[in-house]
């Protein structure tokens, strides 16, 4: 920030450069809450961006606001994804709604729409301009998830993780495990719940994803309720 300042950078530029970075961060340290007035500040400020409404959407499902969340998830899915510019931010933004469509429980023909347009992106991660985003069957697992598609999600799950390992991206590697255990248990497979979960923690207390809503605290507390 030092050298951006002392180069002129423009404070938009900025802090949407810094503002991705640490999104990247506390998602991921399960510290999302920190996020909320910086994003919601940035949704504000830069309308013509909505990847920043979709990344103000994931820090309040992550922060189990659900229904603050919906407001800003339906902004994006409604006429059939509409605003969702066909730039390098698409898959991106498409693979977010998916992700949050397990928690927010979009209608059946928003999921449809939501799945249909991200298959393409499958086997890839995605650029949001100043990091990686997470692996697009992570998101295509969720959506099929909620849909009741449960081959298809498993098949979806498997391929992510191998994706992940393959790019040695270990924080999502952690929370796709964490992701299927919940899949998983809400199914009644408790022994592959519990196989996954146990997988996040382990990887998730490495990692330092300890925050409140971290994957670890969360894995906890599903073995608890298995």
């Amino acid at each position: 920030m030092e050298v951006a300042h002392r180069a002129g950078t423009a404070e938009d530029v900025l802090s949407a450069f810094v503002g991705g970075l640490f999104f990247y961060m506390r998602f991921a340290q399960g510290r999302p809450d920190e996020l909320v007035g910086t994003i919601e500040g940035l949704v504000e400020s830069q309308p013509g961006a909505p990847v920043w409404r979709v990344a103000l959407a994931g820090v309040l499902v992550e922060c189990n606001r659900i229904d603050d969340a919906r407001v800003h998830f339906m902004w994006l899915a409604e006429d059939d994804c509409a605003k969702v510019p066909n730039d390098v931010e698409y898959p991106v933004t498409i693979d977010g709604l998916a992700r949050m469509a397990y928690r927010v429980r979009p209608p059946d023909t928003v999921l449809h729409s939501i799945y249909d347009r991200l298959l393409p992106f499958r086997g890839f991660m995605n650029w949001s301009g100043v990091g990686i985003s997470g692996p697009n069957d992570l998101g295509l697992a969720m959506a099929a998830a909620t849909l009741g598609r449960h081959d298809d999600a498993d098949r979806h799950f498997a391929a992510a993780l191998a994706l992940c390992e393959r790019a040695q991206a270990r924080c999502w590697l952690a929370r796709t495990h964490g992701d299927w255990s919940r899949v998983l248990a809400d199914r009644g497979d408790t022994a592959r719940a519990r196989e996954q979960a146990e997988i996040s923690i382990v990887m998730g207390e490495e990692l330092g994803m300890t925050g409140p809503f971290g994957i670890v605290p969360r894995g906890r507390a599903l073995l608890e309720a298995l």
